[in-house]
């Protein structure tokens, strides 16, 4: 732990943490001399000399005072270190976060990343100065005791150090064991915590629902099995201490019984026994308190091996030189991609975009239309093939020349919990105020900022709630257009909006054509004629046709069921009875 928290510890965390453990090693070493000291200091006591105890009794004070000197520079130096630590950590974990190619948040990332960010950063980085010292603490001073006990008599010393062995076992088997719950209890942490955010998220469908909807159901019952984790943590934790405290009791009824035996032989003296006793006493309850702040270092220990895991993700490789894209051009050249190895979604797809057209995108469901957008943005590297951009591999461009070459305007737009203004500002944060607001007229966000209590300054709350979806599909819209990108790709960006919304965004479309590629993966019959190509899925995966609208309708079958369908749909009416 301590390794790993210096290793991505700052210049000045890494100088505290180094100087708090020798603090500590420095307060634990003088508290072990200190209990040492009460054996020749007992013995004086209890002889026909009681002022022989005076040299001792100046070595038991001055060994405590400087170890408390010692423990209060340690508490001062953890606590500063934790409080670095937690900066530092979240400082990495924004970084990483932000480098780790988008297709890593498609799973379910949030439940994960809250809990580590939360309270799992926090409790690693205070476990140095609230875990660790008081393990030392307990487990080093009853050590050395137990080896200066053999200067007294070697069946004292073997019997303190037999029963420590013992405790050492019981203890590391009831870590052991309630690392396994906690691990488990940990798991449904995360799912609780990743469903309810998405509870939150959802309160519009889940209310439109009612009660007992598969969200309601979701959220409950990861909230049961999270409780139900809890408390088998709660009772594993409850045996393992029992057994913890039942053995340091055992392991202190043989000392005694040790000791007695030999006061009874003539091998100890009555002064000797005394101090046996006393210090026996004292370590058996040093060691029975150590086991709660064994399982909290477990639970820091899991906490870093989370944010390892988010440190440790996959990157995608970035080119040292960076390419320059000639144009605005994309071409994919037998492209084959699979999410996992095993169920390939992408097989051998190949077309081009020509700089400045519109190129939609169709085919049946789940024959990876979206995907194909995504792999264009470099969300994700294919695994075999090669996607250009102005004629250079999206690999040798790197991610951050794909980035500025790109913008995306996908169906599920997010806000943030800000302005209209900084909302849209997003797509260019250097962008000035007039060209804002000059995105904000092409793309139709005016006349929403009009209607709104402060204008393009009134916050759009979390996820853009206080937008309709065709509403925060606009400011998407506003946001490319400010981003100015050389190409553009848009996923069923008017899919679930009214007909006002889907003029409007239609509207901003045309504006990001003409100077731009247009890569459109939609089901409008307006967006699909308007395209200068269409490349057509064929369901498994490839590409069966590219071209225009009436070749594909001779030439591709599965294009021709497409139009049929869309064409018959668009005559349907409900009649009043």
């Amino acid at each position: 732990m301590i390794r790993f928290l210096i290793r991505i510890g700052d210049a000045p965390a890494r100088r505290m943490l180094v100087a708090y453990c020798v603090v500590v090693a420095g307060a634990t070493l003088l508290t072990s001399a200190a209990f040492v000291t009460i054996l020749p200091l007992t013995i004086a006591l209890l002889s026909d000399e009681p002022a022989s105890a005076l040299p001792a009794l100046g070595m038991l004070v001055a060994f405590g005072l400087v170890a408390g000197c010692l423990d209060v520079t340690g508490t001062l130096l953890g606590q500063r270190a934790g409080a670095r630590l937690i900066l530092r950590m979240h400082e990495l974990i924004a970084e990483r976060v932000a480098r780790l190619p988008l297709g890593w948040f498609d799973v379910d990332r949030a439940g994960s990343i809250s809990n580590v960010t939360t309270r799992g950063v926090t409790f690693a980085a205070n476990a140095p100065e609230s875990m660790l010292r008081p393990m030392l603490y307990g487990l080093v001073p009853p050590s050395i005791v137990g080896l200066v006990m053999f200067v007294v008599d070697w069946r004292l010393g073997l019997s303190f150090l037999l029963g420590g062995g013992v405790v050492v076992v019981v203890y590391r088997w009831a870590l052991a064991r309630d690392g396994r719950v906690e691990q488990a209890a940990d798991a449904r942490d995360e799912d609780g915590a990743a469903r309810v955010i998405e509870f939150a998220a959802a309160q519009p469908a889940v209310r439109a629902a009612g009660p007992g909807s598969l969200g309601e159901r979701s959220v409950r019952a990861a909230l049961v099995a999270q409780r139900a984790a809890t408390r088998t943590v709660l009772a594993t934790r409850g045996r393992g201490a029992q057994a913890h405290t039942a053995t340091g009791f055992a392991a202190l009824l043989l000392i005694v019984v040790v000791a007695v035996a030999l006061v009874a032989a003539g091998r100890v003296d009555p002064a000797e026994f005394v101090a046996v006793i006393t210090l026996a006493v004292a370590m058996s309850a040093m060691v029975r308190n150590v086991l709660p702040f064994g399982t909290g270092v477990g639970i820091a220990n899991r906490a870093l091996a989370a944010l390892r895991s988010i440190m440790d993700a996959p990157l995608p490789p970035e080119p040292e030189h960076p390419a320059v894209p000639a144009d605005s051009s994309i071409e994919l050249q037998d492209v084959h991609f699979g999410y996992t190895p095993e169920h390939p979604v992408i097989r051998g797809a190949s077309f081009r975009v020509e700089p400045g057209t519109t190129t939609a995108i169709v085919g049946p469901s789940g024959s990876g239309k979206t995907t194909l957008a995504r792999l264009i943005a470099r969300f994700w590297d294919v695994d075999s093939g090669a996607i250009r951009i102005g004629g250079a591999d999206v690999r040798d461009l790197g991610t951050r020349a794909v980035m500025a070459q790109v913008s995306m305007v996908f169906q599920d737009v997010y806000l943030f919990e800000d302005t209209l203004m900084e909302n849209i500002r997003l797509g260019r944060p250097g962008a000035t105020d007039e060209e804002v607001f000059a995105a904000a007229e092409r793309a139709g966000v005016t006349e929403i900022a009009e209607r709104l209590p402060d204008g393009f300054a009134t916050r759009v709350g979390e996820s853009g709630g206080t937008l309709s979806g065709g509403e925060r599909q606009r400011v998407s819209i506003a946001r490319a257009l400010l981003k100015n990108a050389s190409i553009v790709l848009l996923d069923e960006a008017t899919a679930a909006v009214d007909i006002e919304s889907e003029l409007l965004i239609q509207r901003g479309l045309a504006a990001l054509s003409g100077d731009k590629s247009l890569v459109v993966i939609a089901h409008r019959l307006q967006t699909i004629r308007q395209a200068d190509q269409v490349v057509v899925l064929d369901g498994r995966g490839g590409v069966e046709a590219v071209g225009d609208h009436d070749t594909l309708l001779r030439a591709s079958p599965t294009y021709g069921r497409f139009w049929a369908e869309r064409t018959e749909t668009t005559g349907w009416m409900i009649e009043a009875r």
